[in-house]
């Protein structure tokens, strides 16, 4: 983990505090690891990098590739037909016309809860590497190296979203499909399940072989919309949920876009009152009512 600074609320306004958070870049990393795993068990492309978990996403040996626009719209193309990660994740190619395409998948920085940063904590463990018996001015020493490896504890919150009208389709400099729907299909469930197996699992971050987290999901919500965008409420206040139901209600109203949401929860937190929310007894009961309506309302079912 990391150390991130946020503003909370106080008596006479606000202050800025530190706390233990996880960074995007560290959930983005798992959420592609478990991506190359979803798509290869789908028999879908996947890069030799990316398929290592090395994800550079394009290095200077691609330079001379692309020397013009027409040439950088058929690349874009060729990355998303032969990667999934690339297509989902993103890529950016240090061409001489540089390639850039945006990830699919967005996912904030995992920090406490501001109603209970207060439970939050952070404490360094101190540990010892020792190296073999060295030789060292003539008689036998032993290396070691004394380090420390911060911990934390706290009840977290983050916010994700996935395009998924943007599977498959470049965007570069022309707006087209290049994969056809059954491929589209199977990369759409890979993303969703890849994400999946992240948040119900806390399959991301490093130092899982001797620091595996004591982790669980308290409460979650998934909201699906068409055509506009929608980004949940982060989940800051016990009510959050609610909160995220009431708001979807005036977005739906406001835009006019297909919405829907479902959520589950196993703390006693405010269950929403609006008729938009669905309840489920489980986290894999919601994910498996997103892939439904979000193949549905993508007209992939």
């Amino acid at each position: 983990h990391r150390r991130a600074p946020i503003v909370i609320p106080t008596d006479g306004g606000y202050r800025v505090i530190y706390v233990p958070a996880i960074s995007g870049e560290s959930v983005a990393h798992g959420y592609q690891a478990w991506l190359v795993h979803e798509a290869r068990s789908r028999g879908l492309p996947v890069c030799d990098l990316c398929a290592r978990e090395e994800f550079i996403k394009r290095g200077t040996e691609e330079r001379g590739r692309v020397r013009d626009l027409g040439t950088a719209d058929k690349y874009e193309e060729e990355v998303i037909k032969s990667c999934v990660v690339e297509d989902v994740g993103g890529f950016l190619a240090p061409t001489q016309v540089p390639v850039k395409r945006t990830s699919r998948f967005m996912v904030s920085y995992v920090i406490p809860a501001i109603e209970d940063v207060k439970a939050s904590t952070i404490v360094p463990q101190l540990h010892v590497r020792h190296a073999p018996s060295q030789v060292a001015g003539g008689q036998q020493v032993a290396g070691q190296m004394l380090y420390y490896v911060e911990t934390s504890s706290a009840v977290y919150t983050f916010t994700a979203s996935l395009d998924v009208d943007g599977i498959g389709r470049k965007s570069f400099l022309t707006v087209k499909y290049v994969v056809d729907s059954v491929e589209r299909r199977k990369r759409v469930e890979a993303a969703i399940m890849a994400f999946y197996d992240i948040l119900a699992h806390g399959l991301f971050g490093a130092k899982q072989s001797r620091f595996k987290p004591h982790y669980e999901v308290l409460s979650a919500v998934a909201t699906i919309t068409h055509p506009n965008p929608y980004n949940v409420l982060v989940g800051h206040s016990r009510d959050y949920i609610s909160r995220v139901a009431e708001n979807l209600e005036r977005f739906k109203e406001l835009t006019g876009s297909k919405a829907l949401m479902g959520y589950y929860m196993k703390e006693q937190i405010p269950k929403p009152s609006t008729p938009i929310a669905k309840e489920f007894s489980s986290l894999e009961d919601m994910f498996k009512w997103v892939m439904d309506e979000v193949l549905k309302m993508s007209g992939l079912k």
